[in-house]
Order: structure tokens, then sequence, then C-alpha cells
């Protein structure tokens, strides 16, 4: 590892509240102070759990405000720069646009990791002297969104804590009783892209032809649409809307499938995380979603977008009881390249490869 260098994250977001790459920077934060790495974080957050919980490990914080211009930009590369670091590591398009004002000495020691590759202010992070995508398949677009930094580009796959996620709690997830024997759960953000319609609509399929299945929906209540679509299955009591957990791994370990049906999805760590829990996954054969399950091996993978091919592969796993067993065992073999200690050593060689 990189024992000694100090390494700053940068980000707009840094607080507990189940985004994505919130999540990638603390574990990264907390595998790299394990190693013996010093850590900071910039972010737009003056304080959260996250905080609190890091800072007991050492790492430092600064924050700095939102970057929504060149002054800004400006601002953020000179607050980054005083912290004297020896890798400055961007997580978001917009902290990127602090990248070139940095002193030429730390825009060669700058690393970009392009974690939603479907916005189109990631080629902004092109800007950085190595960048990292977190799947192939994100690795690949990229290349045709700034081919100018092909040559600079690495994949590293996101982490997830192993220990937490296979360490059974003695209850099912806070917020919700013991789930039903053919319960579907999906966890993450509703808005259109993560595809919570298609399963509602799939639910609701299954549920006229006199299926008993339920679905329970753990992500922020945020997406009025959506739940206005799903009215009558929450009135039949088939759809449940349980809001945001901040440990889903209960439910997850109690379903009968877990579900991720998103239209696009860079790399999929929930997929990760329900494999790490004990649960048979069906996700959308789209993205890193591949990736995230060994290409199909870990769980059944459904075309994105079809209402009646996501009905028809959650009743199969559903009533085939020696199949989910299946896609558990294969879900939890080979778990350890997800490891976040895995994820810091490639990370630690990238770091190395700057000049």
């Amino acid at each position: 590892m990189l024992a000694g260098v100090h390494v700053v994250h940068v980000t707009n977001d840094f607080q507990d509240n189940g985004t994505g790459i919130t999540n990638l920077v603390r574990t990264l934060a907390v595998a790299q102070r394990a190693a013996g790495v010093e850590v900071s974080v910039a972010s737009e957050v003056e304080t959260s759990a996250y905080h609190v919980e890091l800072a007991a490990l050492g790492v430092r914080f600064v924050r700095f405000e939102r970057v929504v211009g060149p002054r800004r930009a400006r601002g953020l590369a000179r607050l980054v720069a005083r912290q004297r670091p020896d890798v400055v590591h961007v997580h978001t398009g917009r902290t990127a646009l602090a990248v070139p004002l940095l002193p030429r000495a730390l825009r060669r020691r700058s690393v970009a990791t392009v974690h939603n590759v479907f916005q189109r202010s990631s080629a902004l992070m092109g800007a950085c002297a190595a960048v990292v995508c977190i799947s192939e398949s994100a690795h690949q677009r990229f290349r045709r969104m700034a081919p100018w930094a092909a040559g600079r580009v690495s994949v590293v796959h996101n982490a997830v804590d192993l220990d937490l996620a296979t360490t059974a709690p003695s209850t099912a997830a806070p917020s919700a009783p013991p789930l039903p024997r053919r319960s579907v759960v999906h966890v993450g953000g509703l808005h259109h892209r993560k595809g919570v319609d298609v399963l509602v609509e799939a639910v609701g399929r299954l549920a006229a032809a006199g299926d008993p299945v339920q679905l329970f929906v753990y992500g922020n209540r945020d997406q009025p649409w959506l739940e206005e679509l799903a009215a009558p299955l929450v009135a039949a009591g088939r759809v449940h809307f349980e809001g945001f957990t901040r440990d889903p791994r209960a439910a997850m370990r109690a379903a009968g499938v877990v579900a991720v049906p998103s239209r696009d999805e860079p790399f999929g760590l929930v997929a990760v995380e329900a494999r790490a829990a004990g649960a048979a996954v069906v996700a959308s054969d789209v993205g890193g979603l591949p990736e995230a399950l060994d290409g199909g091996r870990a769980g059944v993978l459904v075309p994105p977008d079809d209402v009646d091919a996501w009905a028809a592969a959650l009743r199969s796993v559903l009533d085939d009881d020696a199949l989910r067993s299946d896609l558990v065992r294969r879900g939890g073999e080979g778990l350890d390249r997800f490891a976040p200690a895995a994820m810091a050593a490639a990370y630690a060689e990238v770091y190395r490869s700057l000049r």
C-alpha cells in the first residue's frame, strides 16, 4: 500500500444518505486508513454521521462552497492545494473543474473516479492525470465520451463491506416486519433510471394472475409519480414503500428475490451487496450489472424495460427453491474481489502510476 501518502478525496456530498458516490468514498477512506494512508475528505457538507465515524479513524475534513462557476472552482483548487496532498482524488464532474486550476505538480497527481458515466459532465474528469471507471462497460462508454483520455483510463470495481454484509442481524430490517416468502425487495434510488416502475408493473401482472407476491421498496420517497403509479397495488397490500434505510441487509437476506431493474447502471453495487447478504438476485442485463453478477452466473439477467420478461424471471425464481438456493450459493462465491482492501490496493496501483 502507500503508508504515509496523503490522499484528498473531493466530492460534492458526504453524508449517510445512501448515495453511491458517498458510500464509495467512505468505504475507500476506511480501507485506506487501515492501510496507513493519510486521508482527507473535501465536500460541500459541514458535518454528518460519516464525518464523526471517519474522524475517529483519523480522517480529516474540509468544506467548500458548491462549485457553480470559475470563481468557486478556483477557490476549491486553492483549498485542495492548502491540504498539501500527495494525490488529489475527485469523484464528480463538478469538482473536476478545479483540477486544471491546481498547481502543475498536483495536476500530475490527480485521479478521477467516474461514477456516473451517463452524465455529460463526466467528460470533465478526463482532465485528470488518471481516470478510473467502475466497470468495463463504463470504461468503454467513457472512452467514447472522452477519447483524448483513453490512454489514462483503468477499471476498478466498487467494493462492499463484506464483514458487515455477511453478519446476520437478530431481526429483519428495522423499518419492516419479517418478509413473506414470496417477497421481492428493491433497494436504491426510485428515479426513472432505476426502473422501479418496471418492477411495479411486473409485480402487478403477477398479482393479477393470482400470485401472492409482494414488493418492498427501500429508498427515499421523493418520486410522487412512482407512488401514484403503484397506488392500486399499495392499496391492495402488494407494494410497500418502506422509505430509506441505513441498513438494508436484513431485508435483502429475508427477500425471496432482490431485484435491480435499472435502465442504466454503471456498475450496480446493490447487486454485490445482495450477493454478500445471501440473497437471490434478478437484475437488468445492462451496463455494469453483468460484471457485478459474474456474467449471469451469480444472478438472473433480464432485458431492461421488459415487463413481461421481469414478471417471468421473478416468478421463476420465487417458484423454484432449488434455483433460488443455487443463485444464493453462486452469488456467495468469488466475493473477495469486491472487498474494500482489494479496491484500496487497486487504487494504490493507480496512484503509483502517477508521475
